[in-house]
């Protein structure tokens, strides 16, 4: 048996091993918890870098683009010069010093200038620059641009400038006509200084320059190229789709990285950048500082004023609110074109969220592995403690199972030896005693070696046709000192006709043994063991029968069954009752049946006593039981006592 030592030992082992696990289960769970909010600022973080990362790249689009565009219009301009005297030596150097900078000079597919024919004809004219001639020659005007005519004819002339308000400045605004999104249209001013003191400055529009860019181009090589420079786009691990529409409705497609890909991005962009300024618009301001630095009028005595042109898009400004003196700060304002773009994920939020996800499944994954596998070693412990225990109450017990034997055989041997007994019949007694106990102490031998066998997988088992009632018999047989010692009935039910157990017959009985030696120890004051044969059914794929052990005695608690077929288990109440037993009769049982492809079933309930059945498979021809005589009997009912069956 185990000593108190033993006991308090393992209770402090499994008090330890408890407070680990509590520890560990805490500290996954504070982990868990700051991963949790840990992943919730990185994905904050995250959306924030890619946000940036978008815009930045959105701007140095835009900034690419508006350069080329801007480079093209501000030195391809015609100045008021070339077109009054008709010299175009400066404008052919302006062209070539464009050209050698452009990235491209497909960006500009035609150039024209419009002005009025001379002589005060009043009618103007459009003649084109020739870039490889270095040249300006008529030109017919173009029919796609037959709108821009009479805007522009509306255009030229003097325009008065007028004092703004507390005359502090003089300005005008001159409104050229919309063009369509591949032209731009700029006026030549010529601005004149006041001819004698007092008089005002004078500004006149004696000309355009309408310059055409290439669509072509734009849509096929330079807004793809910008796309790649800037938005990867192209490469494999690109993550954004761009889109460039008109800033106007119906928001016509410019360019779409991804074809039919527009209207997706368009509601729902993830940063909108403008492209393009709108139809320019001429702010004209006059300032100048008098002797006490105040601001003065020109015209006014005084120091020449300085005189000042602003190039901004959008309406005339209004003499209400004088717009500041800011040149360029109307182009970021309005735009001809949008540029759009989105994470393809749809938006940077989903983007972030299905990133959030993936870590999150990932993190758990692993805290729920880290978890399972702290369980798992907990759970391992846990057996491994159990199963020592059992071990050191199995190895107790089967101590006790053989020093009882062994003594008796000892005690005998010794008084035949010391020549104590003489009577001859005492003499027959003390041997049957001593073949008795060598025979108890043979079988619990051969369990332990049978399990050891049947667990190290060594112990085939050939299968044979085994008759249910030789079966039976030998079985009772074998238990016959036990039902003698304790005066137990038993009471034996077979059909008529029984089919062979297909099985190997020493492991069967062994089994039947164990069931027969339990329901002798464990029946209680009833004294009663019922055997009972029957066909199994719900088993269609092949033919099984059902052999049942039964008693009346103490039952099994139900807190017990789900462990009596683990090894070295003993039932508390048993333990209490100081039932003698190992704890290996059921676990062998169930090892053999399951080696016979069977199934083994206990239906059990306290103080009414216990029901064991074993499902075996069987041969398919019908045998008839016979008795030991040779005949054949049909359901019988065999009692056995102390002076053997009857």
């Amino acid at each position: 048996m185990l000593d108190s030592g033993h006991m308090a030992s393992a209770f402090s082992r499994e008090s330890t091993l408890s407070s680990l696990v509590a520890l560990v289960a805490v500290m996954v769970l504070t982990l868990a918890t700051l991963q949790y909010r840990w992943l919730g600022q990185v994905s904050e973080a995250e959306r924030d870098r890619m946000q940036r990362s978008i815009r930045t790249a959105a701007v140095q689009f835009s900034i690419g683009f508006d350069q080329e565009v801007s480079r093209a219009a501000q030195t391809l301009q015609v100045d008021a010069v070339s077109i009054r005297d008709n010299q175009w030596a400066a404008y052919a150097e302006r062209y070539d010093r464009w050209a050698s900078q452009a990235a491209d000079t497909r960006l500009v597919h035609d150039i024209l200038v419009v002005d009025e024919e001379p002589r005060g004809s009043r009618r103007f004219r459009a003649r084109r620059w020739n870039p490889v001639r270095h040249t300006i020659e008529p030109a017919d005007w173009p029919s796609e641009l037959g709108a821009l005519r009479d805007g522009i004819a509306a255009s030229l002339g003097p325009v008065p400038l007028r004092p703004g308000p507390e005359r502090r400045r003089l300005r005008e605004s001159i409104t050229l006509p919309h063009t369509d999104t591949y032209t731009l249209l700029r006026p030549a001013t010529e601005f004149l200084a006041p001819d004698r003191p007092g008089a005002a400055p004078r500004l006149s529009v004696i000309g355009a320059t309408i310059i055409r860019l290439d669509s072509d181009f734009i849509t096929t090589s330079l807004l793809p190229g910008l796309a790649a420079q800037h938005f990867h786009l192209g490469d494999q691990g690109s993550d954004y789709r761009v889109a460039i529409v008109e800033a106007e409705p119906p928001h016509h497609t410019i360019w779409e990285s991804v074809p039919g890909l527009a209207p997706a991005v368009s509601r729902n962009p993830d940063v909108v950048q403008p492209l393009l300024g709108r139809r320019p618009t001429i702010v004209v301001a006059s300032t100048g500082t008098g002797p006490s630095g105040e601001d003065r009028v020109p015209g006014e005595p005084g120091p020449s004023p300085r005189m000042f042109l602003e190039l901004a898009p959008g309406p005339p400004p209004s003499d209400d609110e004088p717009p500041p003196f800011r040149p360029g700060a109307g182009a970021a304002a309005e735009s001809r074109w949008l540029l759009l773009a989105t994470h393809q994920a749809g938006s940077l939020t989903e983007a972030v969220s299905a990133v959030r996800r993936r870590n999150l499944l990932l993190s758990s994954g692993i805290l729920l592995l880290l978890t399972t596998a702290v369980g798992l070693i907990a759970v391992s412990a846990r057996r491994a403690q159990r199963l020592a225990r059992q071990q050191l109450e199995f190895v107790a017990a089967v101590s006790h199972e053989l020093r009882t034997p062994v003594s008796v055989i000892d005690t005998a041997a010794r008084n035949l030896a010391d020549g104590f007994v003489a009577d001859p019949a005492r003499v027959r007694t003390y041997g049957s005693t001593i073949s008795t106990e060598a025979r108890r102490l043979t079988e619990t031998v051969e369990r332990v070696l049978q399990l050891s066998g049947i667990a190290s997988g060594s112990a085939a088992l050939p299968h044979a046709a085994v008759p249910v009632e030789v079966l039976v018999r030998e079985s009772l047989a074998a238990c016959q000192g036990e039902l003698d010692a304790r005066s137990v009935r038993v009471d034996v039910d077979l059909p008529d006709t029984l089919p062979d157990v297909y099985g190997d017959a020493p492991a069967l009985r062994s089994a039947l043994q164990n069931l027969i030696s339990n329901a002798i120890k464990y029946g209680g004051e009833a004294r009663w063991i019922g055997i009972s044969a029957r066909a199994a059914t719900g088993v269609p794929s092949r033919p099984m029968m059902t052999l049942t052990v039964s008693d009346r005695g103490l039952g099994i608690p139900p807190e017990d069954r789900q462990q009596v077929f683990e090894p070295f288990y003993r039932g508390r109440r048993a333990m209490r009752l100081q039932i003698p037993g190992s704890g290996l009769g059921l676990h062998l049982v169930s090892r053999i049946v399951a080696a016979h492809h069977g199934h083994l079933r206990i239906v059990s309930q306290p103080d009414e006593g216990t029901r064991v059945s074993m499902t075996l498979p069987v041969v398919a021809r019908p045998h008839p039981v016979v008795t030991a005589s040779g005949q054949r009997i049909a359901s019988s009912a065999v009692v056995v006592s102390r002076e053997g069956p009857v």
